[in-house]
């Protein structure tokens, strides 16, 4: 049983070891969305000022237009990208303490804190 257990406690920190790594990539695209977005908003506020200048001076403002309308759609799109990642990341989260959880559990009847009930009983 004591063998089982070890072995189970095994195979659930490889797991984890998964989950943690999936867990870093997440990071890393949030990490790259946020400074897309970031980027993006610099050029919706350059672009804007310029289309105001343009406005202002009675240009031809339409081209200025329908760049800012890409950009808008783009920036909306980064941020559902953004959201879904957070969502993934703290299930993520959530999944790695339950493994965690788990382990320690296992760790503790292997060691005998919490020892198992014996089927007489």
């Amino acid at each position: 049983m004591n063998k089982k257990l070890q072995d189970l406690s095994t195979l659930l920190k490889i797991k984890l070891f998964k989950k943690r790594d999936l867990l870093e990539t997440l990071k890393k695209e949030l990490l790259h969305i946020e400074t897309q977005i970031q980027y993006l908003q610099e050029q919706i506020a350059q672009f804007s000022e310029a289309r105001h200048k343009r406005f202002l001076s009675r240009s031809y403002t339409c081209a200025y237009d329908k760049h800012l309308e890409h950009l808008q759609r783009e920036q909306t799109s980064l941020y559902k990208q953004r959201m879904a990642l957070n969502t993934q990341l703290h299930n993520s989260y959530i999944d790695i303490q339950k493994h965690i959880d788990r382990i320690k559990i296992i760790e503790k009847i292997r060691i005998n804190k919490y020892p198992l009930k014996s089927a007489n009983n």
